[in-house]
Order: C-alpha cells, then structure tokens, then sequence
C-alpha cells in the first residue's frame, strides 16, 4: 500500500490499495478513507453521524481485491524470474510511449515498482540494477519490507551503464503463483536506471 498524509485520520488517513506512482510530492492515485477498513475495527474512529459511517465497508477496491485473492483465479503475470535486461522504464503506470530509453530526468526520491511474478516459494532472489551518471544511493524493498541501499557506481558519462551492487531478498509465499512488488527509489538524483536483472540466488540457504 502506499500511505499519503491528510487532514482528519490522526496520522495517516488516506490510502491507495493498488500500484500507482508516488514522488516525494506524494502519491497519486484515487484514494480511500482508512475508516473504511473491515479487517480492524474502526468503529471507534467515528460516530454514526459521520459522513464516513455512509462510506462502503470495506471499500470497493479492498473488497474486489479480496474476492480475487479467495477465488481460484490464477496471478499469471509479472516480470518473470529468471529475467535479464529487463527495460528499467516499464514501472507499473509508466507513460505509454515512455519518452526516453532509460529512467532520467527526474528528480531525487521518486519511487518505481515492478511487479514479479512468484512460481516457487520460499526462494531468494538477486536484484541488479544497472546505472549511469554520478554515484548516488538506491533504495531497494520488496513489498514494503527487507529495505536495502546501495550505492551506484560513478561511470563518468550518462551513456555508460555499470551494475551497482547486488541487492538479495527473500521472498516467502504462501501461495504460488502469486505475485510481489519491487519497488526502486532513486534517494539522490545524478544517475540513470537502464535496466534490471533479477535471477534466483545461488547461495544454498534454509529458513528455520
């Protein structure tokens, strides 16, 4: 989920339920009262003259998305894995045609998310993003969790693309396929993003 300030909820009011864009200026999407939640109890949070007491609970899109989740429809898409080169600039709601080959000219502290499609769990996973430019720090997560930074190495020009170091995560479903959000943040401008590999780890490994 992406979480968004507002007015009115304590801390944090507003929230989208599915993949959108978000900057440092926050996210854009057509977002939904947190009051509207089932899986908690939020009565509490308003009384029954409240214009959020005639709001649907649970929103249509947690609702729908719940139906999805209990039904036997199978998640059959996301960015496989093992995938090599993948184009950097096909982030979920990117700009059709997308105006240049690589992610530039954008400013620090914009986030893009890539969904992978999951066939095997549990499995690690190595993600490499590779950039050009000046160094700068790169954030990685999958899910919202196992945050990792990295720093991007300096090529010396913009049209010379270098691997910034290996970021490793786990991934642990409980059903397959299904499907998990890498999600990239550019925490400093300067530098590129062409493209991603993401392949299994090799490293033997066993979860306890």
């Amino acid at each position: 989920m992406v979480h968004q300030y507002r007015f009115g909820f304590q801390t944090l009011n507003w929230y989208s339920s599915e993949a959108g864009g978000a900057s440092k200026y926050g996210s854009w999407n057509l977002l939904e009262d947190m009051r509207q939640e089932t899986l908690i109890d939020t009565t509490h949070m308003f009384n029954s003259t409240s214009p959020v007491a005639r709001l649907p609970r649970p929103p249509p899109k947690l609702k729908a998305q719940d139906q999805i989740r209990q039904s036997s429809i199978e998640l059959n898409f996301g960015i496989p894995i093992p995938s090599k080169n993948f184009n950097a600039t096909n982030f979920m709601g990117h700009q059709v045609p997308y105006p240049w080959p690589d992610i530039s000219h954008v400013g620090a502290n914009n986030t893009f998310y890539y969904p992978l499609k999951i066939v095997q769990s549990p499995m690690r996973i190595n993600v490499t993003v590779y950039t050009s430019g000046n160094a700068g720090i790169l954030e990685g997560a999958i899910n919202n969790e196992q945050f990792i930074q990295v720093e991007t190495p300096n090529t010396g020009k913009y049209s010379i693309f270098q691997a910034a170091p290996v970021m490793q995560f786990n991934i642990n479903q409980t059903t397959v396929p299904s499907l998990v959000i890498l999600r990239l943040k550019n925490t400093q401008n300067g530098y590129n993003i062409r493209s991603i590999d993401i392949v299994p780890s090799t490293t033997e490994w066993f979860w306890f």
